[in-house]
């Protein structure tokens, strides 16, 4: 419907809905979506929740849009982006001849989604994949415009413009090196897979203080470098299990596993099964004698 309010001018629309309690409950949701063209007299500002959506994202289309935010202030301009949680205290406005487009959202992993993208109080993003999110937007912003609304087509739609974004982000460039260490790392694990080689080991050669090292993995790849060892040590245990006729053993060995005991208790843990149970089922299934 059209909406009308201070600042807000042209033929902006605004959409409202009361979500079921399936998806408050298991779904990503909205609240509020909307298509606004605003002037110089547009500024909502909120000290508390009024909404029950917790998270705000908004696209400028054209002109800037300023939000105050946990002491921080933001501007983003056509073609760049806000997100944040508007629950806690805020305010943004905008300047003349601005438009943009925004949804309210919550909902499923959407607070674990929302702090991945928004680290280290980012807040104001330029995306490299503009025209995917722009698209993606639009789309669910039709979706909620609909006479009957999809919540599960809705959820959908929110969860892709979340991991569009996530991919999206512009990288900026302090942080090339670090994506390159972080790779350096990577790749040193990978070529060391059979040999004992620490986290400190690793982050020596790649010249960062080991603390500090785990902390710029994890933003990197949502792991720690030990859990991400282990991941490319069992999945190299899985191949050469599925792939030789090595014993257990040996193949312990090659992936950085002199104590095979441990190896196995580590293996069950993470796979569910046994390195031995492990193989004979695989051979099962390539053999053709069961499911």
């Amino acid at each position: 419907m059209r909406h009308s309010e201070k600042g807000v001018i042209g033929n902006s629309t605004m959409t409202f809905y009361i979500p079921s309690t399936n998806a408050l409950e298991h779904l990503y949701f909205h609240n509020y979506t909307g298509a606004f063209y605003a002037n110089s007299d547009y500024c909502i500002r909120r000290d508390q929740a009024e909404i029950d959506a917790p998270f705000l994202l908004i696209l400028v289309i054209r002109g800037c849009m300023h939000l105050e935010f946990e002491g921080h202030t933001y501007e983003a301009r056509k073609g760049e982006m806000l997100l944040f949680e508007s629950h806690l205290p805020h305010c943004y406005y905008a300047d003349d001849d601005t438009q943009f487009r925004y949804v309210h959202f919550g909902g499923a992993e959407s607070r674990f989604l929302v702090s991945r993208i928004c680290q280290n109080h980012q807040h104001h993003f330029t995306l490299k994949n503009l025209n995917d999110v722009e698209t993606c937007l639009n789309l669910l912003i039709a979706y909620t415009e609909e006479s009957i609304p999809n919540e599960y087509q809705i959820s959908f739609q929110i969860y892709e413009l979340l991991i569009l974004i996530i991919t999206g982000k512009s990288t900026p460039q302090v942080n090339d090196t670090n994506h390159e260490r972080i790779s350096t790392a990577i790749a040193l694990m990978k070529h060391n897979l059979g040999k004992e080689i620490s986290v400190p080991d690793i982050a020596d050669r790649i010249g960062l203080n080991p603390s500090y090292f785990i902390r710029l993995f994890k933003q990197y790849t949502d792991q720690s470098p030990y859990e991400y060892l282990l991941s490319l040590r069992i999945s190299q245990a899985k191949m050469l299990l599925y792939t030789t006729s090595d014993s257990v053993n040996a193949i312990a060995e090659q992936c950085g596993y002199p104590d095979s005991s441990y190896f196995i208790r580590l293996f069950k843990k993470y796979v569910g099964s046994t390195p031995l149970q492990f193989k004979k089922y695989h051979l099962k299934g390539v053999k053709g004698d069961g499911a």
